[in-house]
């Protein structure tokens, strides 16, 4: 195989498989047949002088193929692999229905369920006092008022004193 039906190849190749920029590998494509045939002659130079001077000038977009040729719709969709089946889209789908409805409609509460329905102080006491002291400070930096915290800070302090005097 030649280095020129390499080329052409190489470049059918990248047009196949990238759909969305069919323009510019168009143009590609005959810049790379220009450069590597063998019987490239002065006119061909010249031909490709006068696209690269096109290429300097600017394009009115409402004339050109991207404005005619394009669609917004190639911008979010990606180019379909030639090896992914054509059954894989709806049958992770539909798995993904089946998996839904099982978890959200079908399925019973358990007793991880209710742990994770717990609020998070109940679950870790320890952490709700400096929480609440850091809060306060943040509030009264911010200028916000403070008075149902520090209500709370105090049922706090209450409640481990009760727990202290309890133990002892």
């Amino acid at each position: 195989m030649n280095a020129i039906s390499f080329s052409v190849l190489k470049a059918n190749a990248l047009k196949s498989s990238l759909k969305a920029n069919c323009i510019r590998i168009e143009h590609l494509n005959n810049v790379w047949r220009r450069a590597l045939s063998s019987n490239a002659n002065q006119s061909n130079v010249n031909a490709t002088r006068e696209d690269e001077e096109d290429n300097d000038k600017p394009v009115k977009y409402t004339t050109s193929k991207a404005h005619t040729e394009w669609k917004s719709a190639y911008t979010f969709r990606t180019v379909p692999d030639p090896e992914q089946p054509t059954i894989q889209r709806p049958v992770m789908v539909g798995s993904l229905v089946v998996f839904m409805v099982y978890f959200f409609c079908l399925r019973e509460e358990n007793d991880l369920d209710e742990e994770l329905y717990k609020p998070l102080f109940e679950r870790l006491p320890h952490l709700e006092k400096p929480m609440i002291e850091d809060a306060i400070k943040n509030f009264k930096i911010v200028g916000k008022d403070t008075t149902e915290l520090e209500q709370r800070l105090k049922e706090l302090k209450e409640r481990d004193a009760k727990a202290a005097a309890a133990a002892s």
